[in-house]
């Protein structure tokens, strides 16, 4: 005989299959308003594929060995003890922060940690100074009180053009210090300012709804983040100590 347990777990069960149909069922009612329901549901579908396959598209495009190549300068900040300075423009603040926190979580236990400080703050700071026209001077000031001769300047910029980020790039340049730029398409005037820098073939930050250049950012965030974990890795490695995983990408 079922135990009042059993019989509770096949009525919530029930229940539970209930709510689906009733969710599954076809609204009754005007056959019209149920044909634009689906009429909606479709386009909707067809939209999130578009952009799967524009962000796949341009994934599939970009310059992997590039990437390596930054990765390997965040790798020689570390092991000199210098300063990643990151300063995000065009409405990237929040990309600039995901790569600090990003890359603030891939060292080795009981090494040296990378240490790389978001020029735009924190979230409930930027949203305003971001877009201030004096912002490219609290950025420069920081830099001119702090930067040394063993950091680096990231700028996150998808037109390049941002006046924070060519400040920023520009005095870093001017003082020696490595430069280094996560861009949109060449030509901007970012690029000359830049050692080293990772663009993203895509015009469509001009459209401030657009999302797909954030996504392609946050990508790239993820695998740097990834190349420095599994370097940190192969490195503990050889000196016989292991590093337990951290998260996954």
């Amino acid at each position: 005989m079922p135990t009042p347990r059993q019989f509770s777990s096949a009525s919530d069960s029930a229940r539970a299959a209930g709510r689906r149909a009733m969710v599954l069922r076809p609204t009754p009612g005007d056959p019209l308003r149920d044909l634009a329901v689906a009429e909606e549901l479709i386009e909707a579908e067809k939209q999130a594929v578009a952009h799967f396959r524009e962000v796949a598209e341009l994934l599939s495009g970009l310059p992997a060995r590039r990437l390596a190549e930054i990765a390997a300068v965040f790798q020689s900040i570390r092991q000199n003890r210098g300063v990643l300075y990151v300063v995000g423009g065009d409405n990237r603040v929040n990309t600039a922060l995901l790569l600090t926190t990003e890359l603030a979580g891939s060292q080795p236990p009981g090494e040296s940690p990378l240490r790389v400080v978001c020029l735009n703050g924190s979230p409930g700071q930027t949203s305003d100074r971001a877009g201030d026209p004096g912002s490219e001077e609290t950025f420069f000031n920081s830099l001119e009180e702090q930067l040394g001769d063993q950091d680096a300047v990231l700028a996150i910029s998808a037109s390049g053009r941002s006046p924070n980020c060519l400040k920023a790039l520009s005095f870093a340049r001017a003082q020696g210090v490595k430069t280094l730029g996560l861009l949109g398409v060449d030509g901007s005037p970012a690029h000359p300012l830049c050692d080293l820098h990772f663009s993203v073939p895509s015009e469509d930050f001009l459209d401030k709804e657009d999302s797909r250049m954030e996504d392609i950012y946050r990508v790239v965030c993820h695998a740097i983040s990834r190349i420095l974990r599994t370097a940190a890795s192969a490195e503990a490695d050889r000196r016989g100590m292991a590093v337990p995983s951290r998260h996954s990408v």
